[in-house]
């Protein structure tokens, strides 16, 4: 409701509203398709995409088989979470344009009581929230000479509405062990722009015709909807490469904004082909056909994750063995003692069983790339069991 609400809002005519929330929900990538022609043609090194993960933190292929994040159906297939935050983002942003349009300071109240819900859970979102709006409010003023008076007073009222859930987390930073250690654990980096680029595919294709056409018409300048999608895609694109370790976070909500960029150039392409000669239109067509069937490839990227997560069958599946290891862990170990096992099992073993892991969730685990590092340096020999029990007196592992 919130997104059909948001496009609404963008778009009087219901074509586009329509398009729009089509390419919203449903649109994606070319992953899948770009992944099976490498793997296929021999160019996908398995060994050099994991040096690559361990070494840049990031997957080194399309983000739409990886990155839920970036790509609303994966939002609204596996995480309420995120649901819940790309929600209150949008809920965010519509409320600032009718903030802004009526001229009502209760808007931006409102706005910034949604933005402190959203950074309870979801602090990652002070960045793009403050950025894409804080840009917007820098752009009327310096091109539609909107009153500053006015902006400072809008802006106040967001921010003070929605800091003291900043506050708050800045004060845990400070003053918790575990918190900070869950900042610094979370390393998120942003993949190079071709693997984003093909993360959204033809999508991305029709998006820059729209953008293209709205420039042309100088709709992005009159038109304040379309020049607030602007300064969004501008200020994200700036946001996921931006120098922090969590930029990978802040890429929630572009696949709305060159969603509803595509839906502008898919209708422009499409009154385009109509004005063609009859030879010319065939040729159009298939291209044209051809893009829309390449925006619609999230059932290609289940796939594809569903054979990952087969090929990796211990997330989900615990064998006879384990699970007879586990159940003794469960009747001879005490909460004080400390379990060292891959950071798969640890996961079970903390959630399912209670009991203290060494190794556990990446981000859940204090220092997981030092410890994962020197475990595998201990454990590459066949010679280190004095090293090794050293190292596990020194960190209280007792199984």
């Amino acid at each position: 409701a919130v997104a059909y609400g948001f496009i609404a809002y963008l778009f009087s005519d219901v074509r586009h509203r329509v398009l729009a929330l089509f390419f919203v929900l449903y649109s994606g990538g070319v992953g899948v398709v770009v992944r099976s022609v490498t793997e296929m043609l021999g160019f996908a090194d398995k060994q050099a995409e994991a040096a690559v993960v361990a070494t840049q933190k990031y997957a080194p292929f399309s983000i739409d088989l990886w990155v839920p994040d970036s790509n609303t159906y994966l939002i609204l297939k596996q995480s309420p979470h995120l649901i819940a935050s790309l929600t209150l983002m949008l809920l965010v942003f519509l409320l600032v344009l009718c903030a802004l349009e009526s001229k009502s300071l209760r808007y931006s109240a409102v706005a910034g009581l949604a933005a402190t819900a959203l950074f309870q859970f979801h602090p990652y979102q002070v960045g793009t929230i403050y950025g894409v709006v804080g840009a917007y409010f820098l752009v009327l003023f310096v091109l539609k000479k909107e009153a500053i008076i006015d902006l400072i007073k809008h802006g106040t009222i967001l921010l003070a509405c929605s800091l003291p859930s900043v506050l708050y987390y800045v004060w845990l930073l400070f003053s918790d062990w575990r918190t900070r250690q869950l900042a610094i654990e979370n390393v998120c980096i942003t993949p190079p722009p071709w693997h984003v680029a093909t993360g959204y595919g033809a999508v991305l294709v029709f998006a820059v015709v729209g953008i293209y056409f709205l420039v042309k018409s100088r709709e992005l300048y009159n038109n304040r909807g379309y020049l607030f999608l602007g300064v969004w895609l501008a200020a994200q694109m700036l946001l996921i490469y931006a120098p922090v370790d969590f930029q990978r976070r802040m890429i929630m909500g572009m696949h709305v904004v060159v969603s509803l960029f595509a839906a502008v150039g898919v209708l422009f392409v499409a009154e385009r082909i109509g004005i063609l000669t009859r030879v010319k239109k065939y040729a159009a067509y298939f291209c044209f056909g051809a893009l829309l069937i390449l925006s619609f490839m999230m059932a290609g990227a289940d796939f594809e994750n569903s054979v990952w997560f087969y090929r990796n069958k211990d997330w989900f599946y615990i064998s006879p063995t384990k699970q007879g290891a586990m159940r003794w862990i469960a009747d001879h170990v005490s909460d004080s003692n400390v379990v060292l096992s891959s950071w798969g099992d640890g996961n079970v073993i903390a959630g399912e069983l209670q009991k203290r892991v060494f190794l556990g969730h990446w981000a859940e685990t204090a220092d997981i790339w030092g410890k994962t590092d020197t475990l595998n340096a201990l454990f590459a020999g066949t010679n280190n069991n004095s090293a090794r029990i050293a190292y596990f007196n020194r960190n209280g592992i007792t199984h």
